[in-house]
């Protein structure tokens, strides 16, 4: 008999409706053992009967067990993750937040078929968000992200990148006892389960693997609630812990094993996820002048990524962009000079602007030598980590 795989359901306040679409989407699955695992949050509009009965009603032989299980009291996030994981017996399981679903009739076949012969700890996929029309991460974001093969490395994503930029927390599907070996969803933070769970299963070197396959949908903006000041009060609440957390785990990990430039972007990533939370704090009640001045914080940011701060990918965006614009700048130095060569009447008039455009030239030159230097010299560090750490599971 195939692997049992647990799915749990997160059930949040005011999405009946949904929760029972999600219902009918595991319920649809053509994978051949399925247990179902719903844990709500203490919502008032959550009927133990009548979802009961609309999973007896619905059920085929493939659904193996059902639990449905309702919380006394909202304790956050966290908490329905932990309860989910207790409650499973499956050798693997999934996790699905309340505004999401599986995407097709063979999301749990195609990832079974996988990660039991893979000996990963972790399996990442992605998601489709179809209210905003775009996958999780984007394609940028998995770019980043597919070269990774060894917990060293993506501990570096993790300290140096946005959380969701490079991974889908509801596409991930775990093996279940190495979830309960390190812990989970015990961390300080109510609103990290994943990530934090994940940065401690990294630490003991716990495998994973990428798919770039669309494993789910999601629907609905994130928050636990419909209303907008609620979920504003939890996107707030989930920007303070994340800092936290990438302040009091993420950097002192990264200042012990990491070179200087990962520290300089840990702390970059700090900064940005901050500048998130005062926005999220002030923009309802701030003035246009305050507006302007948190806008032009977040562009000098970007403008420090792409510059100096960015990651290591097959062939950066910036040196692309640096390339064109040494291009354009050579390209007008040598009209310049065309035109003194020729002795041009107007000649005379653009040497001042020649001049101009040859100190441009150079420091397009410098910032561009400097882009492939760098390029350079961290995929060599990543390729000799990724050397030691082959070295060491061969040794071991």
């Amino acid at each position: 008999m195939k692997p049992l795989i647990s799915v749990v359901l997160l059930a949040s306040e005011s999405r009946k409706d949904f929760l029972l679409s999600s219902i009918s989407a595991v319920l649809a699955q053509k994978y051949a053992n399925i247990e179902l695992i719903l844990c709500d949050g203490c919502s008032s509009d959550f009927d133990e009967k009548e979802i009961a009965d609309y999973i007896e009603e619905h059920k085929r032989e493939n659904l193996r067990n059902t639990i449905v299980y309702r919380q006394e009291r909202y304790d956050g996030e966290q908490q329905q993750y932990f309860d989910g994981l207790r409650l499973a017996s499956g050798e693997f399981i999934k996790f699905i937040s309340p505004d999401c679903a599986l995407h097709s009739e063979e999301s749990l076949e195609v990832l079974m078929n996988i990660i039991p012969s893979s000996g990963a700890d972790i399996l990442f996929t992605r998601t489709y968000n179809k209210t905003c029309n775009r996958f999780e991460p984007s394609h940028e974001g998995y770019i980043e992200v597919q070269h990774v093969d060894n917990p060293y490395g993506m501990l570096y994503m993790l300290a140096t990148f946005p959380f969701t930029y490079i991974l889908s927390p509801d596409a991930a599907l775990f093996k279940t006892a190495s979830l309960r070996e390190c812990g989970a969803f015990t961390s300080e933070y109510a609103t990290l389960p994943v990530f934090m769970t994940l940065f401690n299963m990294l630490k003991q070197d716990k495998r994973f693997q990428f798919l770039d396959f669309v494993s789910v949908d999601r629907y609905l903006i994130s928050g636990r609630h419909y209303q907008p000041e609620i979920m504003w009060y939890e996107d707030l609440m989930h920007s303070n812990e994340y800092v936290d957390a990438l302040k009091t785990h993420l950097q002192p990990y990264v200042a012990q094993n990491y070179p200087v430039t990962s520290r300089l972007k840990c702390k970059q990533l700090i900064k940005k996820v901050q500048l998130a939370g005062q926005i999220e704090s002030v923009w309802l009640n701030a003035s246009a002048g305050d507006k302007i001045k948190l806008h032009l914080r977040n562009a000098l940011l970007s403008v420090i990524d792409v510059l100096y701060l960015s990651p290591p990918a097959p062939l950066p965006l910036q040196i692309k962009i640096n390339t064109g614009l040494l291009k354009v700048s050579f390209i007008i130095m040598v009209i310049f000079a065309a035109l003194k060569y020729f002795d041009f009447p107007t000649a005379n008039v653009l040497v001042h602007m020649e001049a101009l455009y040859s100190v441009v030239f150079l420091i397009f030159a410098a910032i561009f030598l400097f882009l492939v230097l760098k390029w350079l010299f961290t995929h060599l560090y990543f390729l000799f980590r990724k050397l030691l750490n082959r070295r060491g599971r061969h040794e071991q």
